[in-house]
């Protein structure tokens, strides 16, 4: 166990038996993280070791546990064949994004001198979606020539988005630090911060978080709310959005033949009752679960209901051909549902009322059927929108910090 533990966790790799023992028992059976050959496969179900050994020759001589730590540390990202199936994407090719002819034009020169630190919650991991755009962003920082460095309190894990990491490189207090909601406080004790809030206040992190942030932070919104889409004159000042979604290449629809429920819950605290919607034999979808999971299940099954309002399995889904029935919620139509969503700016710009390939309760699922086709162009479309739209004023805005309003203070009291 303790082999696995450390080559797979790498915040791990320098404690001693006593302390690997003490810390699997405390917290390892309740993180998900692998500590054996079954955590492995639990993680990764559809991984062949024999087929990922004979198909690149630099893997011939790896024992099976080396197989499986490349594996985890690279060959999710890489494009070599681990399935039967295999992938046939390679990430390292892949284009994210397209700027506008005019973003670096509209940067302020000036911002290029910007020291930017992403403090994200917890270690990089795909299954996490607020961890993963945290990550995103720092690579599409980068990639305008801005210095931004990933700090990750919790341990550093090679990934194909950003490994650029903060090793007291610069001065903390000429730097901007960016903490998304989940983090508590300032532990960096900067003088600048950005809190992006990747969920609403208090729907996912305990509510008294809240009081640990300062009153002069910025704070920008991942997600549309009901009360900011109601006061319309006070976005682009008092509300304003960071809208960065990013997608894992690997998800596509195999075009297999479909069958039955899959579901999952989530974050289902947005309801006081649910009444079930999926069927008895449904598969159910955890936390447990992966990317590659995700990938296999959503091109197995035909519907995908989600308890979760908020979640972005719902867009892994249709990108595989899944049709995704949002569980509607109480006193809320299909509008004001999209108006809590990352998704209503873009909406809203483009004379649009609807998400393809996405029913809001059961009366809505032929329009899913019916639209399921035109899903992979509308979020290319999405992604570039939301570069375009508020990267850069997000550079330029905290390249004058003090000159805000969408502060802690203004926005919440």
């Amino acid at each position: 166990m303790r082999e696995f533990y450390k080559l797979f966790n790498s915040d791990l790799s320098n404690h001693f038996d006593f302390e690997l023992d003490k810390h699997f028992l405390l917290f390892g059976k309740n993180e998900g993280r692998i500590y054996n050959e079954e955590s492995f496969y639990k993680n990764f179900p559809y991984f062949n070791i024999d087929i990922y050994r004979s198909i690149s020759s630099d893997l011939v001589g790896y024992s099976n546990v080396q197989l499986m730590q490349h594996f985890y540390t690279h060959g999710r990202f890489e494009n070599r064949k681990c399935t039967e199936e295999g992938f046939n994407i390679n990430i390292s090719n892949i284009k994210y994004y397209e700027p506008s002819s005019n973003s670096y034009n509209n940067l302020n020169p000036e911002c290029r001198n910007l020291n930017i630190i992403i403090f994200p919650h917890m270690s990089f991991d795909l299954i996490n979606g607020g961890v993963t755009v945290q990550y995103y962003l720092a690579k599409i920082l980068n990639d305008y020539n801005i210095n931004a460095k990933i700090h990750n309190a919790t341990g550093e894990v090679n990934n194909h988005l950003c490994n650029n990491f903060y090793h007291s490189d610069f001065d903390i207090n000429n730097s901007i630090v960016i903490y998304c909601e989940g983090v508590y406080g300032n532990p960096l004790n900067a003088p600048k911060v950005v809190r992006w809030m990747l969920s609403e206040k208090g729907k996912n992190v305990p509510d008294h978080y809240f009081s640990s942030y300062s009153r002069n932070e910025l704070v920008y919104f991942f997600n549309s709310e009901e009360r900011i889409s109601n006061e319309h004159g006070k976005i682009g000042t008092f509300y304003k959005f960071l809208n960065l979604l990013y997608i894992n290449p690997i998800f596509q629809n195999y075009n297999r033949t479909r069958n039955g429920f899959c579901h999952t819950f989530r974050k289902s605290c947005y309801h006081s009752n649910i009444f079930q919607l999926h069927l008895d034999n449904s598969f159910e979808i955890t936390r447990n679960h992966t990317q590659n999971d995700y990938l296999e299940i959503f091109n197995n099954h035909e519907f995908f209901i989600c308890y979760d309002p908020l979640s972005f399995l719902q867009i892994i889904s249709i990108l595989c051909g899944c049709i995704t029935v949002i569980y509607p919620i109480e006193n809320k139509s299909k509008q004001d549902w999209l108006k809590t969503t990352a998704l209503w700016p873009f909406l809203q710009e483009n004379n649009l009322d609807n998400l393809y390939g996405i029913a809001y309760g059961v009366y809505d699922i032929q329009y899913a059927k019916d639209t399921l086709h035109l899903v992979k162009k509308q979020w290319e479309d999405i992604i570039n929108f939301n570069i375009n739209k508020y990267l850069i004023s997000f550079i330029n805005d905290i390249c004058n910090f003090n000159d805000n309003k969408n502060t802690i203070e203004n926005v919440y009291y």
